[in-house]
This record gives structure tokens, sequence and C-alpha cells, in this order.
């Protein structure tokens, strides 16, 4: 029966010292914590900060619509707008000849620059970029 006791005595003697020997510190609670802070901080800069620049630029986009703009809408509608004041949230878009629907402001996806407007954006692009003529090769002259 000795060998029993001394057995459970072996099982029940657990080394205390090792445990009580180390106390967390605050740094080893920074060291823990930094991967974490590393993980938001890529979230923010990946996801959060360019949805946010995102967002202001179409309140721009809204904020800048007038009649006359040719629009489409988040639903695909296409049309122009013939009605649209800035303090009101909606504004009246044609989609066909006299056929008008109110809709969001907020709805419109993208405004279509007309091929005028497109064509006079393009044009002082153009004309800035000026080339040197090109010169023919001096091609010599057979002779027999």
């Amino acid at each position: 029966m000795t060998t029993t006791s001394t057995a459970t005595e072996a099982t029940t003697s657990v080394d205390t010292t090792a445990t009580s020997a180390h106390k967390p510190s605050i740094s080893d609670a920074m060291t823990q914590m930094t991967p974490l802070f590393l993980i938001l901080a890529v979230f923010y800069m990946l996801i959060i900060r360019p949805q946010q620049k995102k967002m202001q630029e179409h309140q721009k986009t809204v904020a800048a619509l007038k009649a006359g703009d040719k629009v489409v809408m988040s639903s695909g509608i296409i049309g122009s707008i013939i009605k649209a004041d800035a303090s009101d949230p909606e504004a009246t878009l044609e989609i066909a000849k006299d056929v008008h629907i109110k809709v969001r402001k907020d709805m419109v996806t993208e405004i279509i620059l007309a091929p005028e407007a497109a064509e006079k954006k393009a044009a002082p692009a153009t004309a800035k970029v000026s080339k040197p003529a090109a010169k023919k090769p001096k091609t010599a002259k057979k002779t027999k």
C-alpha cells in the first residue's frame, strides 16, 4: 500500500514554481496585441478608407446633378434629368419622349457625357501634344 500512497502524492504535488515565477507584464500583452492592431490597420487602409472616398465622390456627383444631364440609374434605366432641385432628394427623369418618372437622386450611378462634351474634353488634351513632322528618309537613287 505504500506504493499507492506515493503515486497519489506524486500526482497531487504540482510544480507551482514554474507558474508563479512568470507573471504577465504589459509588454507581453502589447506583443500579443500587435498582430491584431496591424490587421485592423490593413483592414482600414484596404477596405474602409476607399469605400469612404467612393461615398464622398458619389455625394459630390449627386449634388452636381442638373437639368440636361444624361444619367444611368442603379436599376439600369438611362435618361435625361428634366428637373433637379438641390434641396429635393428626388429628380424628374425623361426616359423616352414625353415619358417622365420621379427618381431618387442618390440612385444615380453614373453621369454620361454627351458626345459633344466628350469631344470638348478630349480636344484640349490632344491639342497640347504636338509632334514634330516626320522627315522622309533619303533614299539613294539607283543609276544604271
